[in-house]
């Protein structure tokens, strides 16, 4: 296998992993209990599906930007994010308390927000000509995130599936007890991340490997060593409007409405 196609696999797990769970929890924790799901309110989902992403999206620089390029090699940390992430999805499953879900939630964000970016530096570090080679990988992300959602309610939630014309251009009705069966998405993610073992070593150490980081943001590095370097950047008040910005958007709108 090349290098460009085991980078394409990676983008495809990695966003494959998402695509299997993200659209279809909505329909399970709003669905009642006598149906099958969990019956949580509209503002309990928005805070699974909307803080916890928004609480993994801030701490992903303290991840992704101090241990994974500074003490680590970049895969490493990457497959162990993935699959940590992956057992507790497969742990969240179990669990029907709307508590146990919002802190699973939060840390599952935490495992995987991080991955985002890593998987994007692995990508460039092993490429030469970023502008053209980079976005034929990154597709492939996008192809994993579709193929997911498609093929998981195709295998488990669906029967006597035909063909139609309208993606995802196979499709039939739904098996008894399918409410139920959704709570399973969660754990076909886990399952995807178990594939994350063996990805494309990156070079050990800094992936930047250079002062001008320090110098550019003004951040003494002795500072940053000490985790205290990101903190130092929300100086910038346009980080901070951005960063408020990105907290207060709330994902669950166009998941769960």
């Amino acid at each position: 296998m090349n290098k460009n196609t085991r980078l394409g696999t990676m983008m495809f797990l990695q966003f494959a992993i998402w695509g299997a769970w993200l659209p279809l929890t909505a329909r399970y924790l709003s669905a009642s209990v006598v149906e099958g799901g969990l019956g949580f309110t509209g503002s309990e989902i928005g805070m699974i599906l909307g803080l916890a992403g928004s609480i993994g999206a801030i701490a992903s620089p303290f991840i992704a930007g101090q241990l994974a390029d500074r003490y680590f090699s970049t895969e490493r940390i990457l497959s162990f994010l993935v699959i940590t992430g992956g057992i507790v999805k497969w742990y969240t499953a179990n669990q029907t308390d709307y508590i146990s879900w919002l802190y699973l939630s939060i840390i599952y964000s935490v495992l995987y927000m991080p991955t985002l970016a890593l998987s994007n530096s692995i990508a460039f570090s092993h490429i030469d000509d970023t502008e053209n080679t980079f976005p034929k990988i990154r597709v492939w992300g996008t192809i994993g995130w579709i193929v997911a959602s498609w093929a998981f309610p195709m295998i488990w939630l669906q029967q006597d599936l035909s063909l139609q014309l309208m993606p995802p251009f196979l499709s039939g009705d739904e098996v008894p007890g399918v409410t139920a069966r959704l709570a399973d998405a969660l754990k076909f993610s886990g399952i995807i991340s178990i594939f994350f073992i063996n990805q494309k070593n990156s070079p050990e150490g800094p992936l930047l490997g250079s002062e001008d980081k320090y110098l550019t943001v003004g951040i003494d590095k002795e500072v940053d060593n000490l985790f205290l370097g990101n903190i130092a950047v929300l100086q910038g008040p346009g980080l901070i409007v951005l960063i408020l910005i990105l907290t207060c958007s709330n994902l669950c709108f166009y998941i769960f409405y």
